[in-house]
């Protein structure tokens, strides 16, 4: 009796099986239309990030430098208050 409902619980599962796939199927063909209509939208969003990112990067390196100058200055002037303290 055991050997006949696993007969009929894998037909079940086969049927389930070939049904699931004719939906993968479909599915695919679904989603590679999505995919190609969404590609050129992702695409010239990439291209503005790209774009976005070299502006903040260009304007990052006009802080850098005036920051290391700053910074070399207060180092400086600190070194120089230690020696007038030393001395």
């Amino acid at each position: 009796m055991l050997h006949c409902s696993v007969c009929v619980d894998s037909h079940y599962l086969l049927i389930l099986i070939e049904r699931c796939l004719m939906l993968v199927a479909v599915d695919a063909s679904l989603v590679r239309t999505a995919a190609d209509s969404l590609l050129p939208i992702v695409q010239s969003q990439r291209e503005r990030f790209r774009v976005r990112a070299q502006e903040l990067e260009t304007v990052c390196m006009s802080y850098t430098v005036p920051l290391l100058a700053f910074t070399v200055i207060l180092v400086f002037v600190s070194f120089v208050r230690k020696l007038r303290k030393a001395v």
